[in-house]
């Protein structure tokens, strides 16, 4: 009859010798228990959440069989503390009453059977006076009882192995006869906020588990066992006294959790070889055991916040940590070369770790996971030689002065951000080359002039051509099928977005490399478009002359540059959000794209590429179809304002072989360029990118009129 609608049952006296389970827990609306004096036999009475129930059984029956009462949630039933219907349950051995409103149990509460006894968000304020019968109590619980002040005597449970306080806010002491419960093996005083001792010189030798966790005024370390495993003392106001040291007598410790900890060292008998988790985060350890000891079953470290902490210790058989926390280590100055034995490692976390100066050199962490994070290492010089599997780094703010050629080691590198790095002078070109690049951040980078060695910063061979993705094109998601396979003809390199915010100091070569890379857009210092865009123009507005030979493809790229004025006033936004009309035999169409250009605060070069397909059906004019001038109007759709403009059209067509090419070198022979403007950086500046597969676009197998990129600008 659970979470039934009846407010009564039924009439009268009934025979009910048989009855042996009652559930009616739910029953919302039920305001009374019929009569139950033939229910001799009854067992199991499950009441919870009868919120209307006023008096629960008359005080006359006798239910000497009952062995579990549930009246959790009852909060509207009537109680005299003197005298209840508990007295004749002699027989109860399971009694959940969350929620009691009692101050106290009835004196006549009967506990020799008891085996659980939960009260959970209690009024109590005391459970019952003297000493209780209690050889069969296993669990008691009375967490959330914030009113109970006097914890009852328990020198007879001496079967006790649960013992659950939790937020019991009012409780300032333990009663030293706790040191009968022989049998304990877990006690919880989470939140008890005005605890301010535990019982000394007491060994409870089966307790494994202690979470004493929130108890914000106890200020002496628990020495009441030698055998806990599980220890959490976060948020507790522990003092660095002798007692402290009790915590190298704990020789199974498994998991120290204790957040703030005071102590400035562990005791040298302090012993880690059962340690699975050791947290002690925002510490004031200097410096963790000493040696070398057996750490073979430690999974996690997190020392994050222990600013005070010099140096690690030998970490050489801890060969199964998974993870390493030492975030805001800001007096570490080293990694100890252990660190190469930590083949299992999934997560380093290093973040803001201003004192440290070198990592070891030539060690290869394969299990590391794909984000690395080094942001804030101030005093850092060399670049991180630490894993070939990193996917996700960030180095910004260190003092790195060099990007190594060795990082194309680092093959499936997707994002590497130093920002801030002030001494940063060289970076090889080949952090270019990497074929998973996406996103290379190097904006306040103010020491950074050129790129190391003669390669060019674009790839030029079949492999840098890879299938496009949605992480890798403008906005994808927002295009149908047929557009997606327009534009999935584009030219892709996988060096997706170049970040050079407030680099003043880049040369005229290092520019012209960043112009001629085959990327999604890139962001670099400029007071003027650059002459590379031959067609350009002051303001938002150009109109260039298509070449006969590209009219009769569908599908054209262009390089687009803007020179990008930042707005004025508070707030900024942060994203460059353009859109790109052109216009062309009666055809109008829009590319839109948005570029992070956060921090620039003076005027910058935006460059992106784009595509668009060229309508097989014209919608103009029979005298307009001779007519090859194409119209571009680009539009802030932000508070960035356009003080330039320029276009480049890339040359797409079918090669002998009928593969699809790009070529700059035809683009300048059919426009009038000369290649004596290009100089020594000629063989540097000429870009081919080849598909591995005829384009069905420029072998007419298929016809497509795409509106590439028709998505509005209302979400920015």
């Amino acid at each position: 009859m659970e979470n039934s609608n009846l407010e009564k049952l039924w009439e009268g006296v009934q025979p009910l010798r048989s009855l042996k389970k009652i559930r009616l827990d739910g029953s919302t609306k039920l305001k009374e228990i019929p009569d139950l004096s033939n229910a001799i036999n009854l067992e199991k009475l499950n009441l919870w959440g009868c919120t209307s129930l006023i008096e629960a059984l008359p005080t006359d029956i006798n239910l000497g069989c009952l062995d579990y009462l549930n009246l959790g949630g009852c909060s509207r039933l009537r109680h005299d503390e003197e005298s209840s219907y508990l007295e004749n349950i002699y027989g109860l051995t399971k009694l959940d009453w969350n929620g009691c409103s009692m101050r106290s149990m009835p004196l006549d509460f009967r506990s020799e059977n008891l085996v659980y006894l939960t009260m959970r968000g209690s009024k109590l304020e005391m459970l019952w006076d003297g000493v209780q019968s209690l050889g069969n109590l296993v669990r008691l619980d009375l967490s959330g009882c914030e009113n109970l002040i006097f914890f009852p005597d328990l020198s007879e449970a001496t079967t006790l192995d649960h013992l659950e306080l939790n937020d019991c806010k009012s409780l300032v002491v333990l009663p030293s006869s706790i040191r009968s419960l022989n049998k304990l093996t877990r006690l919880e005083m989470q939140g008890c906020t005005k605890l301010k001792v535990l019982p000394t010189d007491v060994n409870l030798e089966s307790l494994k588990y202690l979470d004493l966790i929130g108890c914000s005024n106890l200020k002496s370390f628990p020495r009441i066992s030698r055998n806990v495993s599980e220890l959490y003392l976060n948020g507790t106001a522990i003092e660095e006294d002798k007692d402290c040291f009790f915590i190298g007598n704990m020789h199974g410790l498994t998991e120290l959790v204790w957040s703030d900890c005071s102590m400035k060292y562990l005791p040298s008998s302090f012993c880690a070889e059962s340690l699975v988790k050791f947290s002690v985060p925002g510490s004031k350890l200097e410096k963790l055991w000493e040696g070398i000891q057996s750490l073979g079953s430690l999974r996690t470290i997190d020392l994050s916040g222990c600013e005070s902490l010099k140096e690690i210790p030998d970490l050489s058989t801890a060969t199964n940590l998974e993870y390493l926390d030492l975030t805001d280590c800001k007096s570490l100055v080293m990694l100890p070369s252990s660190i190469r034995n930590l083949k299992k490692l999934v997560d380093l976390k290093m973040e803001g770790c201003t004192g440290l100066e070198v990592l070891p050199n030539d060690v290869n962490l394969v299990s590391l996971n794909q984000y690395f994070n080094l942001s804030g290492c101030s005093r850092l010089r060399s670049f991180p030689q630490i894993s070939t599997s990193i996917v996700y780094l960030h180095l910004d703010y260190t003092a790195i002065e060099e990007v190594p050629s060795w990082i194309g080691n680092i093959s499936g590198l997707s994002r590497l951000t130093m920002r801030g790095c002030k001494k940063l002078e060289k970076v090889a070109s080949n952090s270019f080359k990497l074929k998973s690049l996406l996103e290379i951040d190097f904006s306040d980078c103010e020491g950074v002039r050129t790129f190391s060695d003669d390669a060019s910063v674009v790839t030029s061979n079949n492999e840098g051509h890879q299938p496009v993705t949605e992480e890798a094109t403008f906005h994808l998601g927002h295009l149908t099928a047929s557009e997606k396979n327009c534009a999935s003809h584009s030219f892709f390199n996988p060096v997706s977005c170049l970040k050079f915010q407030n680099c003043f100091n880049l040369d005229q070569d290092a520019r012209k490399l960043i112009l001629q890379s085959g990327f999604k857009h890139a962001v670099l210092p400029g007071k003027e478009v650059h002459p590379y865009f031959r067609d350009q123009a002051c303001g938002t507005s150009l109109t260039i002359s298509l070449h006969e030979s590209s009219l009769s493809l569908q599908v054209l790229q262009f390089k687009a540059c803007i020179l990008v004025e930042p707005p004025t006033g508070y707030p900024r936004n942060r994203y460059a959000c353009i859109g790109v009309w052109w216009y062309f035999r009666g055809t109008r169409n829009i590319h839109n794209v948005c570029i992070d250009v956060n921090p620039c605060n003076v005027a910058h070069l935006v460059v992106f590429h784009f595509d668009l397909c060229l309508p097989k059906e014209v919608n103009c004019h029979p005298s307009e179809l001779d007519y090859n001038d194409m119209a571009f109007d680009f539009e802030s759709k932000s508070q960035h304002r356009i003080k330039g403009c320029g276009v480049r059209l890339i040359i797409v067509s079918p090669s002998k072989d009928g593969s699809c090419t790009s070529s700059e070198t035809q683009y300048r022979q059919q426009c009038g360029e000369s290649d004596m403007e290009n100089g020594r950086s000629k063989k540097r500046l000429w870009m081919a990118l080849t598909s591995e597969k005829p384009s069905k676009l420029l072998r007419g197998e298929d016809t497509l009129v795409c509106d590439i990129h028709k998505s509005k600008f209302g979400a920015y």
